[in-house]
């Protein structure tokens, strides 16, 4: 399905699939595969959880190279979107060097420089663990983490212990949990890329599929999990594929 820009996350919910492009956030109807509502806003990074989508923006896109504050940068808020009004019910002030965001059973999780614990009931931050990260996912009782963009950590949410390490994953990008597994999409221009399933009761790949087409091979970008798929945002061709999962 053809999106109004260049897809970056996405996520789904009991209503939707939401997906970010460029100075919007876009609302997908799974039945149609049409999108029947777009919210403007600086959207990144996004997840559904506590009745809310949750989505890491900033608060301009085109900002000037050497503008006052935050090296050029706007302030990186998180944002609570109601599904049911199409629009943000809350901001929450997020540190520079934010990037990632998961939803546990009982928090909403940042990534980053650091591990960001955020109540949902407060919308404040209530723990941090120290290890970096690029992507998350919560599933499993663990947060999966990718350090780097060849291996994931699974990560105990209490302790903060690294309990698994899955290497060789080359080029990998976004991470999603759903479907009983962990999803791993990888991305980078002109390269064969896949989506890989890995197994939480093994912490074992056991498929990869290949992202891409002759005339773009870069594969995925954000990949998420509903209604029996896989969603994985194709970066150059302003497409959203809808992958079937197979046990």
């Amino acid at each position: 399905m053809d999106l109004p820009d260049i897809p970056g996350d996405l996520t789904s919910d009991r209503t939707a699939v939401w997906v970010s492009a460029g100075l919007f956030l876009n609302r997908i109807d799974a039945r149609t595969n049409k999108v029947t509502n777009s919210i403007e806003m600086c959207a990144g990074d996004v997840e559904s959880g506590f009745r809310s989508i949750w989505v890491t923006s900033r608060a301009g896109c085109d900002i000037p190279e050497g503008a006052e504050g935050h090296g050029g940068l706007q302030p990186l808020n998180l944002l609570r979107v109601d599904p049911a009004r199409n629009r943000v019910a809350a901001t929450i002030g997020l540190p520079e060097g934010a990037y990632g965001l998961a939803v546990s059973e009982d928090s909403v999780w940042v990534g980053g420089d650091a591990l960001l614990r955020i109540d949902p009931k407060t919308n404040g931050v209530r723990a941090r663990i120290n290890v970096k990260s690029t992507a998350i996912a919560v599933g499993a009782r663990s947060l999966w983490v990718l350090p780097s963009r060849d291996e994931v950590l699974r990560v105990d949410p209490e302790s903060g212990r690294v309990s698994a390490r899955i290497e060789g994953l080359a080029n990998a990008s976004h991470l999603a949990f759903g479907e009983g597994f962990v999803w791993v999409s990888g991305s980078a221009t002109g390269i064969p890329n896949f989506l890989w399933q890995i197994d939480p009761a093994t912490n074992r790949v056991v498929s990869a599929t290949p992202l891409g087409t002759p005339d773009y091979p870069g594969g995925g970008g954000g990949v998420a999990t509903g209604f029996g798929s896989v969603w994985v945002c194709a970066t150059a061709p302003n497409e959203l594929w809808r992958i079937p999962v197979t046990r």
